[in-house]
């Protein structure tokens, strides 16, 4: 497994009807004239609802990180008194 790997914690956290494409925006529909009007365009593939009228993207899932972390990170070596800069005169 690569180390960058998320695996799905809480799946549609907006309880929004998982085989629809579109529905309505939990931002902006409350406060709006049309509430009923769907809005909110659904990818449930990617996880990420985009709404047509405020343009807000919002994620249906929330997401945590796999850690297998078998890295051993060393401090590098510095010599004391060293020069890591030199400078020429012209």
């Amino acid at each position: 497994m690569q180390d960058n790997e998320y695996k799905i914690k809480d799946y549609n956290i907006y309880k929004l009807d998982t085989r629809a494409k579109k529905s309505t925006c939990p931002v902006c529909s409350e406060g709006r004239k049309k509430k009923s009007q769907k809005c909110l365009m659904l990818d449930w593939e990617r996880g990420l609802g985009t709404c047509q009228h405020c343009g807000e993207v919002l994620q249906l899932h929330t997401y945590e990180k796999e850690t297998q972390s078998n890295y051993t990170y060393t401090k590098p070596y510095v010599k004391k008194n060293a020069k890591i800069f030199t400078y020429k005169n012209r």
